[in-house]
């Protein structure tokens, strides 16, 4: 559906606050001329999301993601986002904006993603010193402009902290240029560790915030249990299906 405006979500507009939304999907195409534009929710305020999921087409302008388009003092877990998103200004995978004391667990972004200013596989725009993303991972294919904050996993990490996550994704420039080092943050001022990235998939040498891995090095279990990695058989929050 086409619609204009702020607030645009296949699902919700706006879920304000107290909302728990649990085992809940979109796939279709959603357009809006505004901000806060998600495949499943707009903008997630004071809220809790679990076990959600969107394959829809995105569009919007400022605060575009494939599931949420603004993630404010919420907890995502459990979630991913497979189509295609496009955005001017904070543009991402999962979430477009993930800001004030927000987390983001087991979650992840695939498909592809393009944007203008601060964009990324999964997050765009993430800060405040209280928003966290971990044992998360993007396999995105990402356009971005290369002197504008693009990266593999996410566009512009601001106080913010990302741990145990990886990125594998794609990574192409608009203006033509051909940069190496966006593996994974396009700019970091925030918080890193654990985190790697496939420097033969992603076409980049470095990454803020990533170690730089070959594909052959990404399959193996010793590459992330080395960096504190922990694979269990209750309550995981990784599997693994490479070598040991």
């Amino acid at each position: 559906s086409d619609i204009t405006g702020n607030n645009v979500g296949a699902l919700v507009g706006n879920a304000f606050s107290g909302n728990f939304i649990k085992n809940c999907y979109s796939d279709g195409e959603i357009t809006s001329t505004g901000g806060y534009t998600g495949g499943l929710i707009g903008a997630l305020r004071n809220s809790i999301m679990e076990s959600c999921y969107s394959k829809s087409i995105v569009t919007g302008n400022f605060n575009t993601g494939g599931l949420c388009g603004e993630v404010n003092n919420s907890y995502i877990s459990n979630s991913f986002s497979n189509g295609t998103t496009f955005g001017l200004l904070n543009t991402g995978g999962l979430v477009g904006d993930l800001t004030a004391s927000s987390t983001i667990r087991n979650s992840f972004g695939k498909g592809h993603v393009s944007g203008e200013i601060r964009t990324g596989g999964v997050i765009g725009n993430a800060n405040h010193q209280n928003t966290i993303i971990e044992n998360s991972y993007s396999m995105s294919v990402v356009t971005g402009n290369s002197s504008n904050e693009t990266g593999s996993f996410c566009g512009y990490l601001f106080r913010a902290t990302i741990t145990n996550s990886f990125s594998t994704g794609h990574v192409v420039c608009s203006d033509g240029a051909t940069p190496t080092n966006n593996g994974f943050i396009g700019q970091n001022s925030g918080t890193t560790s654990g985190n790697f990235f496939d420097s033969e998939a992603s076409n980049q040498e470095s990454g803020w915030g990533a170690e730089a891995m070959t594909t052959a090095e990404m399959m193996r279990a010793g590459t992330f249990v080395a960096a504190g990695w922990e694979f269990r058989a209750e309550e995981q929050a990784w599997g693994f299906n490479g070598e040991d």
